[in-house]
């Protein structure tokens, strides 16, 4: 509050002390009108100041609050447009295992004739692999996170990214 009254009140003051160390030297003797024309001058550059700081400052914060609010609407956004893209590369990676690896109810009505029966060759690394049941996986791809940095304000965006690598870190039922 200080800091936001202070500048205004710098040429206020002088000149408010200036009146009243006038008006104390003319005691006893007719004071004129520009003795009290200089009050009303310290008087009202007070106010005025004092009234233009606060409104400055009530606008800096509708600023700062209005860019904030901007900028979490839009991070927001960035991590819902990547949580989408994870949802759909996760769904993609459980149908090509799904196809990769039959259960094995579908793998025993395979003939020797069906081409997804020979697919593999011995120097491939699944070959003769077999499903026996459904678990999860590690997702394909290593999900990065920004690396977290000292805060003296917390906040709350920081740990999005965070909450997503952890969603998508396995593959589930595959």
């Amino acid at each position: 509050m200080l800091l936001t009254i202070g500048p205004s009140m710098t040429m206020a003051l002088p000149m408010l002390l200036g009146c009243l160390v006038s008006v104390y030297g003319y005691q006893g003797q007719r004071t004129g009108t520009f003795l009290y024309m200089g009050l009303i001058t310290a008087g009202s550059a007070a106010l005025l100041g004092t009234f233009w700081a606060f409104l400055s400052s009530r606008r800096s914060r509708k600023v700062f609050l209005r860019k904030e609010e901007e900028r979490q609407r839009a991070y927001r956004e960035y991590i819902r447009q990547i949580e989408e893209l994870l949802k759909e590369r996760s769904r993609y990676n459980t149908a090509v295992l799904h196809r990769l690896y039959p259960s094995a109810e579908h793998a025993a009505l395979l003939d020797s004739s069906c081409r997804e029966f020979w697919s593999r060759t011995h120097r491939q690394e699944d070959y003769l692999y077999v499903r026996l049941g459904l678990g999860k996986l590690p997702f394909q791809s290593e999900i990065e996170i920004p690396e977290r940095h000292f805060r003296i304000c917390p906040d709350p965006l920081e740990e999005e990214p965070g909450r997503l690598k952890n969603t998508f870190e396995w593959l589930y039922d595959v």
